[in-house]
């Protein structure tokens, strides 16, 4: 397939790299954007009927619902908890030192640089 230039777009010969192919998929810099559509066919939910906090909410799960084709739910799940673990464990460890190992707030901010500078080594 040959690129064709986006229709559109002001002018100037600058080129963004845009491009349509058949099929009316957009193309940038090689990059496949597909349009998502999320609305049921029809209808009024009751979701629907409750301002725009139940359109929202209705949005949501039908987000949720497509994700769910692709197995993308069970990542997004496990990631939540993760930073959810992780900002929990950030919140409670200086309480934790200061119990456990009787350090003040001098030793609390040098045990998280120590941490942080090993985390630095760790990662490259």
């Amino acid at each position: 397939h040959q690129r064709q230039p986006a229709s559109g777009g002001g002018g100037g010969g600058g080129g963004t790299g845009v491009a349509h192919r058949p099929g009316g998929h957009k193309y940038d810099h090689g990059v496949k954007y597909v349009r998502v559509e999320v609305a049921s066919g029809g209808g009024s939910s009751v979701l629907e009927n409750c301002g725009p906090c139940g359109r929202g909410a209705r949005s949501l799960w039908l987000l949720l619902v497509y994700l769910a084709k692709f197995n993308v739910v069970p990542l997004l799940a496990l990631n939540f908890f993760f930073r959810f673990a992780f900002a929990a464990y950030k919140s409670n460890f200086p309480y934790l030192c200061e119990e456990a190992l009787d350090f003040g707030p001098k030793e609390v901010g040098f045990a998280v640089s120590a941490m942080g500078v090993g985390g630095m080594f760790v990662q490259g």
